[in-house]
């Protein structure tokens, strides 16, 4: 058992890894509370998602005077910040190593990437946790790690998934048993016998198979995919006898390019398929309200009969990372105001099932005492109630809820909404149970008795005041945006989501780089394959503006956590994390003594932006001071950065200042592109038609005016042109190129908080 890839679960406590105890192996976590406390070891996994079955199981033990009295088993999503499930577990007999299990199957839409355990104990006590395990699925097999014989594994030890040693067989040379046809065959066949390795597996994975016509095969040439994309053009000239094809293809890239994005708020919104969504941000004067998921549907600014004010658009926008405004109504009577009808008078039906949702953002003003507000409220076909969401005096939300067979539910919210910042209220329907959300988190839940679980569909529905028919009261003062309907129960990841993407209270949403470029990608519809590294970075809540490039927001999410997004030969969107490019092998050596020679040229470059010579660094209530390099200012100039950090000690300050002058003091060395031309060297083909990108190069032979007789690079983008004339053919491919000796060094300004985005310079 390691600590690697572990968090303290609750606490206070202190965890150990300890070699005096053990389940399997060598060594335990230990967990020792100071006071007593309910706490325990959150382990990190590769996340699960799908509705796939969780099933997780740890040994503990509990030393003669433990006291522990009952613990839990945890599944939780940390891009959300939530537990999706629980089990509770007796307190495990004292003296010996108990192993305790429980499973969960995922929702739709959840994923897991985090388990843990935990226990009450006494002040002083300690228990010990080995072998954690999961599995997919809702079994539990015997416990076996990476060291266990027949397993290895898939990654780094300790921290990564186990595989058995028959289910990740490495390629292999096989034995071809017949090469010759039969005499009545137009072709040759290779058999290819079975072996058996292992007890789940027995076959074997073959690929490159050359098969042609008659006794003999010609010269071994592998052939393979170089490129997968869309032609533009394919122009055909011809003269005499000749025709002469010119074929232009670009890859999906060049699509991602022409798709802007909306605001990162309304994107993400739009990617849960809502029925509706009114941003209510439209221009002052407009009695139309535009719908972004359907523009057949807008909505209305309908003001009561009676009256007394009207509602203004335009006003201050309440939702972060989005310019859009929204509509705002100031000292109304309870009987008037204006409201946002989304069914234009009852002309417009939203067919509903067992499953509805409802969110929108709201900065609301308190009624008087003995009133209320409704914030948003929905009639069925028959006219009668289907959902009524009110706000009494002192902030707290009601939530009605009508079912088809008349049963009604209510409830009240064990918060209440702020009246000097925005709040985010999401209100879900399904399987006989209304959730209510405040600022991405539960405020409360209600179910019916056991019945029919359908509701009516809708034909009257108003924010900002109870109005349909002859009904005008409960017109709600303050600022309301962003109202989103759907006709299914959205999860509590996606009501985080919109939470996080759109909270006002300065806190960051956060999700690993892979997660982002997975997200973005959907918000520009992409809908080809994707195949990404883990992320391993948290990225900062996105932030751009109205017409962002789709390509831009990509690789700029990439390139903040240090990882590299492509378009792989097979079509496929690829992102390699820092951790591959970082540790990869070198694939291919060029150089003229290797008889592999590159085209001359090469072109280095000293890149002086990247210089850093002068750090003045500053700890709040601590340490301030300049340090340079004084060698580097003399030969490129003073180019200073100034950092600040909230860290415990000034050493630790100073360290981190002295870490930027080291890696940033002298220029980077670039070569930015190599040619390969195969025409003139037949042996460059195999690497010109095998190379891809994020692969790692050495040239050797380098000219003078490099630094170096040979250096390493990543390939970065492969541009090939082929073209025959007659019978003889020209290949020429040009890799471009980043040099691979480059390490990233951040520090981050806040050691607990701190996030990567594109202004962060340095992590430490």
């Amino acid at each position: 058992m390691d600590l690697n890839n572990t968090i303290t679960a609750g606490g206070p406590l202190t965890r150990t890894r300890v070699t005096n105890e053990s389940y399997s192996g060598t060594a335990s976590i230990a967990h020792t509370y100071p006071t007593a406390f309910f706490g325990g070891t959150r382990w990190v996994i590769d996340p699960l998602s799908n509705g796939e079955t969780v099933a997780f199981s740890v040994a503990v033990k509990a030393p003669a005077g433990t006291g522990l009295t009952g613990g839990t088993l945890y599944w939780r999503d940390s891009v959300a910040n939530t537990n999706l499930g629980t089990v509770s577990i007796a307190a495990p007999a004292e003296g010996s190593w108990v192993r305790v299990s429980g499973t969960y199957k995922l929702k739709p839409g959840e994923r897991c990437d985090q388990v843990s355990v935990a226990f009450n104990a006494n002040a002083n006590a300690t228990w010990y946790a080995d072998a954690a395990q999961v599995n997919v699925g809702s079994s539990f097999p015997s416990y076996a790690d990476g060291s266990t014989s027949g397993y290895h594994w898939s990654g780094a030890p300790n921290a990564s998934a186990t595989v058995k040693d028959s289910a990740d067989v490495p390629w292999q040379p096989v034995t071809v048993l017949n090469q010759l046809a039969p005499s009545t065959a137009a072709y040759a066949v290779a058999e290819i016998g079975t072996a058996q390795l292992g007890d789940n597996n027995s076959s074997i994975l073959v690929d490159d198979v050359q098969i042609e016509a008659g006794p003999t095969l010609s010269e071994w040439a592998p052939g393979g995919s170089i490129f997968h994309g869309y032609i533009e053009k394919w122009p055909v000239t011809t003269g005499g006898l000749t025709a002469e094809v010119d074929v232009t293809a670009v890859d999906g890239f060049s699509v991602l390019s022409n798709v802007d994005l909306r605001p990162p708020y309304q994107a993400q919104l739009l990617t849960t398929g809502p029925v509706g969504y009114w941003t209510l941000g439209d221009p002052v004067g407009s009695t139309e309200l535009a719908n972004l998921a359907n523009d057949q549907r807008p909505a209305m600014l309908v003001p009561s009969k009676y009256g007394g004010a009207t509602a203004l658009l335009g006003a201050d926008p309440i939702v972060r990372k989005d310019d859009s405004t929204c509509f705002s109504l100031a000292n109304v009577a309870t009987n008037e105001g204006t409201v946002v009808d989304i069914c234009d008078g009852g002309k417009r039906r939203y067919s509903i099932g067992s499953d509805f949702s409802v969110a929108f953002w709201t900065r609301p003003v308190r009624p008087s005492q003995g009133t209320w507000v409704t914030l948003f409220a929905s009639w069925a076909d028959t006219a009668d109630d289907l959902l009524s969401v009110r706000m009494d005096p002192s902030g707290r939300v009601e939530v009605v809820t009508t079912y088809t067979d008349g049963t009604v539910t209510t409830m009240t919210s064990t918060v209440v909404l702020s009246s000097s910042a925005p709040s985010f209220v999401a209100v879900t329907v399904g399987a006989g149970v209304t959730r209510l959300y405040v600022n991405g988190s539960s405020a409360g839940s209600v179910s019916r008795p056991a019945g029919n679980n359908d509701v009516r569909d809708m034909r009257w529905a108003s924010l900002g005041g109870r109005q349909a028919g002859s009904i005008y009261a409960e017109y709600s003062n303050g600022r309301h945006a962003h109202l989103a309907l759907w006709d299914r129960q959205i999860s509590t990841a996606e009501v985080f989501a919109l939470w996080g993407f759109g909270d006002d209270n300065g806190r960051d949403y956060v999700e690993n780089e892979a997660f982002r470029i997975g997200r973005i990608a959907t918000m520009a519809n992409y809908q080809g394959e994707k195949a990404f590294d883990d992320g391993l970075s948290l990225l900062q809540g996105p932030s751009w503006s109205v017409g962002a490039g789709a390509l831009e927001e990509l690789q700029s999410a990439a390139e903040d956590a240090s990882g590299y997004v492509f378009m792989d030969s097979y079509g496929r969107l690829t992102y390699h994390s820092r951790r591959r490019r970082q540790s990869a092998e070198v694939r291919f050596q060029l150089g003229d003594s290797l008889d592999l020679p590159y085209e001359p040229g090469l072109s280095f470059v000293m890149d002086e932006d990247t210089i850093i010579n002068e750090v003045s660094y500053r700890r709040p209530n601590g340490a301030e001071g300049v340090v340079k390099n004084q060698a580097s200012v003399d030969a490129y100039g003073r180019k200073s950065k100034s950092i600040e950090l909230a860290l415990d000690e000034d050493s630790a300050v100073i360290d981190a200042a002295y870490s930027m002058l080291n890696q940033y003091a002298a220029p980077l060395v670039r070569c930015d592109s190599v040619t390969l031309n195969c025409s003139a060297t037949s042996a460059l083909l195999p690497i010109a038609l095998e190379v891809e990108i994020g692969d790692r190069i050495t040239l050797s032979d380098l000219p003078s005016q490099a630094p170096e007789s040979q250096a390493d690079y990543y390939v970065e983008a492969i541009d090939t042109d082929v073209s025959a004339k007659g019978g003889t053919p020209e290949w020429v491919t040009t890799l471009s190129l980043s040099p691979a000796a480059n390490t990233d060094v951040w520090v981050l300004e806040d050691p607990a908080l701190g996030r990567l985005d594109r202004s962060t310079s340095l992590a430490l």
